[in-house]
């Protein structure tokens, strides 16, 4: 298994960040997505893999990212995320996934609208809404990506802010009890 740390080039294959470097300097003209780093993470491991002959693979994973605060503090704003990537799967492979969560965590109005997201396959991706606010996004990575990796295979791929949703509203699930009559 590779080190979980990314090279400075790993970004560069996803072909985003390229004013920006890893050490977080003001100079920074664009803000760092989260995407950015999970995403280049998830692909390095796929190709890893697929190196060895294990083609298909599903990786789900909950970690924190560190991203450069907005306010020029001393420590990064950090959140938990989640992050699913399917070499071999499909779109609609990933979006069942994220359905089944949004039902099994009960997310109040979890929707999807669809948008072009970089590095994400443009009309196969979409910006996830959890109670009106941006969540994540879902999708197929796109192919330009992939072949940068080294990746021979579609992959799908979701990243949700599991911090924010957790922390955010709640709707209850409604279970009716039932009464079993006694003998």
């Amino acid at each position: 298994m590779p080190m979980p740390f990314l090279a400075p080039g790993d970004l560069e294959k996803r072909r985003t960040l390229k004013y920006c470097n890893l050490n977080f300097k003001p100079a920074c003209s664009r803000r760092i997505a989260p995407e950015d780093f999970s995403h280049a993470w998830s692909a390095k491991i796929i190709s890893y893999n697929q190196s060895h002959r294990i083609k298909k693979l599903k990786f789900f994973e909950i970690g924190h990212v560190y991203l450069p605060s907005e306010d020029n503090q001393l420590l990064p704003d950090e959140r938990e995320y989640l992050s699913i990537s399917i070499a071999g799967g499909d779109a609609t492979e990933i979006v069942a996934i994220l359905d089944m969560i949004s039902l099994t965590m009960a997310f109040p109005n979890m929707q999807l609208k669809q948008q072009e997201i970089e590095g994400l396959h443009p009309g196969r991706s979409a910006q996830v809404f959890v109670a009106g606010q941006e969540r994540g996004a879902v999708g197929e990575v796109d192919p330009r990506v992939l072949r940068n990796y080294g990746i021979d295979d579609s992959v799908a791929w979701l990243e949700l802010d599991l911090g924010s949703i957790l922390a955010g509203p709640f709707g209850k699930k409604i279970h009716k009890r039932v009464k079993v009559p006694l003998k």
